[in-house]
């Protein structure tokens, strides 16, 4: 890197402080101060404490109870986090946080691409400052790190449909973000399952659902890779014919 290049990079990093700083400071200020009060945040983190305890990532359990009704990817991340800082409300809650941080930043970079730095940061600023979006940053639920993924699959298939320009990240590398990040957000959080209502039935013993568990997250994987691979050849084609097309007028204009 030379050093020409270097007051531009801290320009643009400089562009990002505001929002950035404002969103650490809401979303991580006394974050483990308060305990895990609501049923869900205790839910969650005694999963992810139980997976670090028994060495058991793939099937998740809640006091020894097999808990299927939500993807691991939450799970995963607090234990980890726990790992690091221990086992309280902190760390539980740290993935949620870090994710809406993470989210900010992406809206500022969007905002900035399309409407100018000024705008970017003031989309940054509105998102850390929303109520919802906040109280769902401090708690041990799905919906924080669910945002964050949703906003990079729209961005990426948003930027990914468009002609390449001069930006780093060409339409091709804009479609697989959006992929991946729609693959990340199915592991993040889908539709809860039935499971609880055969196992209170006693319509299947337990490790027929716990096989079902795995037999669904196969056949989701199966279809998310193919769906990924004829969209991205389809709108990759899309793209591809828009680049190649000319107008009308301009073969008229050229003719003459």
């Amino acid at each position: 890197m030379s050093s020409g290049e270097r007051p531009g990079i801290l320009k643009q990093a400089a562009a990002y402080l505001p929002a950035v700083l404002l969103a650490a400071a809401i979303f991580l200020f006394h974050l483990g101060s308060p305990p895990l009060t609501s049923p869900n945040e205790g839910l969650y983190a005694e999963v992810a404490r139980e997976m670090n305890e028994t060495g058991e990532f793939v099937i998740p359990r809640a006091n020894g109870v097999v808990y299927l009704e939500k993807p691991p990817l939450l799970y995963w991340l607090t234990a980890v986090s726990m790992r690091l800082s221990g086992e309280n409300a902190f760390a539980a809650r740290l993935p949620s946080a870090l994710a809406a941080i993470v989210t900010v930043v992406i809206v500022v970079a969007a905002g900035r691409r399309l409407f100018g730095s000024r705008a970017g940061m003031l989309s940054g600023v509105v998102l850390a400052t929303s109520l919802g979006f906040a109280l769902v940053a401090r708690q041990v639920l799905f919906d924080s790190l669910l945002t964050f993924w949703t906003t990079v699959a729209l961005l990426g298939f948003w930027f990914g449909t468009e002609t390449a320009d001069d930006t780093r990240l060409s339409p091709k590398r804009w479609l697989l973000a959006g992929y991946v990040a729609l693959g990340l957000a199915v592991l993040t959080s889908v539709a809860a399952s039935h499971t609880s209502d055969l196992r209170a039935a006693g319509d299947a013993p337990l490790e027929a659902l716990v096989g079902g568990y795995h037999v669904a997250f196969l056949i989701g994987a199966v279809f998310a890779f193919a769906a990924a691979a004829i969209g991205a050849s389809v709108l990759r084609a899309d793209v591809q014919g828009q680049a190649g097309h000319e107008p009308v007028g301009e073969l008229a204009t050229d003719s003459e």
